[in-house]
């Protein structure tokens, strides 16, 4: 088992996504009134994933570099992914992770802000009850 400490100030990790295009339609369409970079995008669509506890599994593209990332947000996936995988024993197999969950949450808010022309509104999210 990997420990959080372990994963804090190591920089040099990516996340990746085998959704990317959603994550840059999100982007574009936000147009940096929500979001003001990838890894914010990111942060949501990994907490809307994990809090309805759908992954996306799949290799994918890397897209964020995990020095872009605050260092207490890193230290919250690593506690939140690890709280629900306790044998993960990698730092790939932890960005592995955070990636399936942020791929089945980047659904939700590519739905609500792209396909349904909506500004994005957590509220609207965090309600949703699956």
């Amino acid at each position: 088992m990997i420990s959080v400490d372990a994963v804090k100030g190591k920089t040099d990790a990516k996340v990746k996504t085998i959704k990317k295009s959603l994550f840059d339609e999100v982007m574009a369409k936000d147009n940096k009134a929500t979001f003001s970079q990838l890894s914010d995008i990111l942060l949501m669509a990994f907490t809307f994933g994990y809090r309805l506890n759908k992954t996306c599994p799949g290799s994918g593209v890397a897209f964020v570099n995990v020095s872009s990332i605050d260092s207490d947000i890193v230290e919250e996936y690593a506690r939140l992914v690890l709280y629900r995988h306790p044998e993960i024993s990698s730092e790939n197999a932890l960005w592995q992770k955070v990636q399936e969950y942020a791929d089945a949450g980047i659904e939700e808010i590519y739905t609500m802000t792209v396909l349904q022309n909506k500004p994005f509104n957590i509220d609207s999210l965090l309600s949703t009850d699956e």
